[in-house]
């Protein structure tokens, strides 16, 4: 018997988008057993238009509170073995869902990800976006410690994980996916599916414009990952990317003509080596 699948949408006033998204969903080749909207308090017209697809998805509409809190709230709802997020601007092709699937029942890994496509209003921006040393199956640890290569609608996750390593960090605004999959891949292997199976938008109006958010919560990932890693050459890649977010907090601080914390960076930037 296949293993069912729950598909969960966290959306924040995404009228315009939606639509499109749960269509890639509806048209997959292997069925989603569950589709979840989780509706970030939307004040636009999100809630109508879900509305239209009410008798095909699971519609939960939550206060706002970002997307990790979306994320997890579709967790505690899911009922599938294997688990997909897709950002409700985001589209994925017909097969996506049976070529993740065939990949994880033919593996004992833990996730299975895949290569994905950039669009824009206009069309396709980037037709592949991996390069060679991000295209792994096994253990990721080590290079996901170096970036985030991983997009959020690429990946297809057994249940058993998230009962392991919990859901996302629900004080992260940004960079909560990074989070997870560090320690989703410090606990499990990976599989790899060598296809670009998602669609990523890259013009829509998304946190991960607010730079300096996004390099303050990458300190608070590194902070809690210098807890837990004890390898010396993981540590030295800690230390520099700890260096690298200080850096560019100092940048932005001072073209901002901030001099204090551009001050306070410099010098953390400056004692990270010794972290």
């Amino acid at each position: 018997m296949d293993s069912k699948i729950s598909v969960i949408i966290p959306t924040y006033n995404r009228a315009r988008l939606i639509a499109a998204t749960l269509d890639s969903v509806f048209a997959q080749t292997r069925r989603a057993d569950q589709i979840i909207v989780v509706d970030d308090g939307s004040t636009d017209g999100t809630a109508r238009v879900c509305a239209q697809f009410a008798n095909r998805i699971t519609y939960q509409r939550i206060a706002h509170a970002g997307a990790s809190v979306a994320r997890n709230a579709g967790l505690e709802i899911m009922q599938g073995e294997f688990i997909a997020f897709l950002d409700s601007d985001d589209l994925w092709e017909a097969r996506f869902l049976e070529r993740m699937t065939a990949a994880l029942d033919a593996s004992d890994a833990g996730f299975a990800y895949c290569d994905y496509a950039t669009f824009d209003a206009r069309g396709l921006v980037q037709s592949v976006n991996l390069p060679p040393r991000y295209k792994l199956r096994g253990i990721l640890f080590a290079r996901l410690l170096e970036t985030d290569f991983l997009s959020t609608g690429t990946l297809l996750i057994r249940r058993d994980c998230f009962e392991r390593v919990g859901g996302f960090d629900p004080s992260l605004e940004i960079a909560h996916d990074w989070d997870l999959w560090l320690r989703l891949a410090r606990e499990f292997d990976a599989e790899y599916v060598d296809k670009p199976l998602a669609r990523i938008r890259i013009d829509s109006d998304g946190l991960t414009r607010d730079t300096a958010l996004l390099y303050s919560n990458n300190l608070r990932i590194l902070a809690k990952l210098r807890g837990y890693v004890n390898a010396e050459e993981q540590r030295r890649v800690i230390r520099r990317n700890t260096r690298a977010c200080h850096r560019a907090l100092f940048n932005l601080s001072w073209g901002a003509r901030r001099p204090l914390p551009a001050l306070k960076h410099f010098g953390q930037m400056l004692t990270s080596q010794f972290l």
